[in-house]
């Protein structure tokens, strides 16, 4: 009944039929049926009148009978969503789409000319099956789209582009490299690609007629094109055993895909079962292990080394700032230094150790898969609070000792100004500031540093604990890929270089002379070399990676907050207390943003090689 209810309300014989005039006349038939409170009923009506007829009552849905306005249109879709049922929920549609697209003035609202465009536009999406209201999921082509325009360009995957998408599931195959070669591609296959150059052509040319047959073109290959060279090879990719790890190549030919021309959406949907059951059967594991053999694990031990190397030189460049000066302007880089350390220790505890120690937060390339997830994030935020009211009571504390007109030091490593020379330092000029006789004359053990009391021994200890555990995070990362440890190298080289600064200045400033301050600070150094080649030998795990970290966290918390803190507390016995507050300051500041700076953006440093 509703179909002869269409033809008559158009004025169309049954056995006639719609051209796209009448069709659109007859949609506000249709959904003056669909509408309707009892829609079996509505369905068996008898014919009510002309199309205009309906018009006129779609039109006056709101009360007005000569203008439509956007708000009626949305009561009228929501009765019409009572008798309808989607097929999608990612693409819908609402009163200000339809008006957005098909009414002048939205304000005076839809004549009956637009009313009648705006009912087959509505039909035409409910034939669609989609929804009415806002979306509620994406659009399944967003996935497509959105992996092309990572991987792929010009809406076109190449075969470049599955490399890396293979390369990025672990689905790497060790030989893989050859099958990038464009010159190879060109050599081996040119006849394969001739023969399907008619073929391509009608794909072209009528994509939607001819893509199954593109499919099956290399299956069904007809005798004639069996004799041509290199057709034995294709036919036997075609029947390969997929219950193995296969390269991009073969997943491109065994679908009768041209490599060279690259995939399209359409192309890429019909690869995808191959890539899921590659990653579901993890046939390409044991490859994916050892990817980095041979060659690329000769240039893991290269870049690796260079990149240990720039952290244990670091120290140098504290040595060819202290001897140019002199004086009061010593003691107060020292004491900027160590303000610095105190800032970059404790941060580097809280924002970057503790979450590693957690699981929230890993050297490692892989944990990071291009994004961090939001707990990630929080945690880091939520740790720079802890900082601030750290530094907050600090200044209550810096103040309060300040304006106090007597009482005694805080605890902790203490320094008094002093006009003498050190045999084995730089020579202590007015003003500078140099350990007690009796903190410096503790013992005279036959181990140097021991000599200097026990913060500088804790701090070539966690700097050595600190050290091998960056050696393993850059060693883990290069055997995972080139890309990723240079990734994790560049962020650490960056963090550690505060360090390895700040710590030469507690050094120097607990009476240990140049020399050996840099002995010390280079061999504590050469422990990152240790973890390197273990983590690069033998992959270590992150379970190991945590332990090592969570010893050095609880060290640099004690250094930074026990043994460092009181000596920046105390400003009465430095000759300019003003400045020194002011510099110190800064530099606590300016070490905190480095480390945020870093657990913030180092999941985004990526070095695509």
């Amino acid at each position: 009944r509703l179909t002869n209810r269409v033809f008559d309300t158009v004025g169309v014989e049954y056995n006639s039929s719609l051209n796209e005039e009448t069709f659109t006349a007859g949609c506000s038939a249709i959904l003056s049926t669909l509408v309707a409170e009892d829609l079996e009923e509505s369905c068996h009506n008898d014919f009510n009148g002309t199309d205009q007829f309906y018009l006129v009552e779609l039109l006056s849905y709101g009360g007005s009978a000569t203008r439509l306005q956007e708000s009626e249109m949305g009561e009228y879709l929501e009765d019409l969503d009572k008798n309808y049922s989607p097929q999608t929920y990612s693409e819908c549609f609402d009163e200000e789409v339809l008006f957005d697209e098909l009414v002048n003035d939205h304000v005076v609202g839809a004549t009956i000319g637009e009313v009648a465009s705006v009912s087959a536009r509505i039909i035409a999406n409910l034939i669609e099956g989609q929804c009415i209201g806002h979306a509620l999921y994406p659009n399944p082509e967003e996935f497509t789209d959105s992996i092309l325009e990572v991987y792929g360009s010009n809406g076109m995957l190449p075969l470049q582009g599955l490399v890396d998408i293979l390369q990025d599931l672990a689905l790497i195959n060790h030989d893989e490299s050859v099958m990038t070669s464009s010159e190879e591609e060109d050599h081996d296959h040119k006849d394969v690609s001739a023969d399907h150059t008619d073929h391509d052509h009608d794909h072209d040319h009528d994509h939607d007629h001819d893509h199954d047959h593109h499919r099956r073109s290399v299956i069904e290959l007809d005798e004639s094109v069996r004799q041509k060279r290199h057709v034995d090879y294709v036919h036997e990719v075609v029947r390969l055993n997929i219950d193995r790890c296969l390269s991009a190549k073969e997943i491109f030919l065994s679908h009768g895909m041209n490599t060279s021309k690259g995939l399209t959406h359409e192309d890429f949907h019909e690869i995808c079962p191959a890539l899921i059951q590659q990653k579901v059967g993890d046939y390409c594991k044991e490859e994916h292990r050892h990817h980095t053999a041979g060659k690329d694990k000769l240039k893991s031990y290269i870049y690796g080394s260079i990149f240990v190397l720039l952290v244990t030189l670091s120290a140098l460049l504290g040595a060819l700032i202290f001897p140019c000066v002199k004086g009061t302007n010593k003691e107060l880089l020292l004491n900027t230094f160590v303000g610095l350390a105190v800032s970059t220790l404790t941060s580097e505890a809280m924002l970057h150790l503790l979450p590693s120690v957690f699981g929230l937060h890993s050297h490692e390339g892989e944990t990071h898969s291009h994004s961090d997830s939001d707990g990630n994030h929080q945690y880091l935020w939520k740790s720079v609070m802890v900082l601030v009211a750290i530094y907050i009571f600090y200044l209550m504390e810096v103040v309060a000792v300040y304006l106090k007109k007597d009482g005694h030091s805080r605890p902790g490593v203490q320094y008094q100004s002093a006009n003498q020379k050190d045999d084995n330092s730089f020579p202590l000029e007015a003003g500078e500031t140099k350990l007690p006789e009796d903190e410096q004359n503790v013992t005279e053990s036959k181990y140097k540093v021991l000599k200097y009391g026990t913060l500088p021994l804790m701090i070539i200890v966690s700097g050595c604990f600190h050290n091998f555990a960056d050696g393993l995070a850059i060693g883990a990362t290069f055997s995972i890929s080139l890309g990723r440890g240079f990734s994790t190298g560049i962020a650490i080289v960056f963090h550690e270089l505060s360090h390895e600064i700040g710590d030469l200045a507690i050094l120097l400033k607990s009476g240990m002379p140049m020399k050996w301050a840099l002995i010390f600070n280079v061999l504590s150094g050469v422990t990152s070399f240790f973890g390197l080649y273990i983590g690069l030998v033998v992959g270590t795990t992150e379970e190991a990676q945590q332990w090592i970290l969570a010893i050095t966290a609880g060290m640099f918390l004690y250094i930074g907050l026990v043994d460092m803190m009181p000596t920046i507390i105390d400003l009465r016995n430095t000759s300019q207390p003003r400045l020194t507050f002011i510099l110190q300051n800064v530099a606590f500041i300016v070490g905190a943003l480095i480390i945020i700076l870093v657990g913030e953006l180092e999941h985004k440093i990526n070095v695509n090689l």
